[in-house]
């Protein structure tokens, strides 16, 4: 079907993201076949828990938060400055991405490499895994560091990039407490505090908010 008659045909059309329970924090419209082209004239669904960003050569154009939306010159006009609305059956030549601002649960997160600690004169090799949860907090502040400056751009890499947070979080605090080594698995409760507390420090200047981080287990070599 050429793309005139897919403009005639989803003229009224409403295009949306719907997660489905798949905990994404992050999609790009068009990553599904059944994804409409974004055709001038279609509408734009954003649920109360979401935002859209267009992005067009690497850089933030338009936002909107929850609402309805027509794809034109009217509700996007960076994009209409950079003459993406010039033909009404060609695609708009930016891409569309879909913000969950909802709290994405149960991501893994693991010690990679072993935290040394010196300890009565022994070195102890610490590793350590568990879960954690988070929220994109400031979605603008998300686009502009997380995603263009840090190339973050999908959940995949978000999620892989916030575990390692976590990870290094959990080093720093299991170097800071004077806690036996070997009663680190008495202190999961606490510990978890403590490292969520770090995480979210190195988490925050990319406009996300670690909101829990459980550590499940840790253990010490024979």
């Amino acid at each position: 079907m050429c793309l005139r008659k897919l403009f005639q045909k989803n003229n009224n059309a409403a295009i949306r993201f719907h997660d489905a329970g798949r905990g994404l924090a992050v999609y790009r419209y068009g990553s599904e076949s059944g994804d409409l082209p974004l055709l001038p004239g279609l509408r734009i669904e954003v649920a109360s828990d979401q935002m859209i960003a267009f992005v067009q050569n690497g850089e933030l154009v338009d936002t909107w938060d929850e609402g309805s939306y027509v794809l034109g010159a009217t509700m996007f006009p960076g994009l209409a400055e950079r003459g993406a609305f010039t033909r009404a059956d060609r695609p708009v030549p930016a891409e569309l991405y879909f913000l969950n601002l909802t709290r994405i649960t149960d991501r893994k997160w693991a010690t990679r490499t072993p935290v040394l600690r010196n300890e009565n004169g022994k070195l102890y090799a610490i590793r350590a895994f568990g879960k954690m949860a988070y929220r994109i907090q400031d979605g603008i502040g998300f686009i502009l560091e997380a995603f263009l400056n840090r190339k973050l751009q999908t959940s995949f890499e978000l999620n892989d990039y916030l575990a390692t947070l976590t990870a290094g979080a959990f080093a720093a605090v299991a170097g800071e407490q004077n806690l036996p080594v070997t009663e680190i698995i008495n202190h999961y409760a606490s510990l978890s505090d403590l490292v969520l507390m770090k995480a979210n420090q190195a988490a925050a200047p990319l406009g996300v908010e670690i909101t829990g981080v459980l550590i499940e287990g840790a253990s010490l070599p024979d």
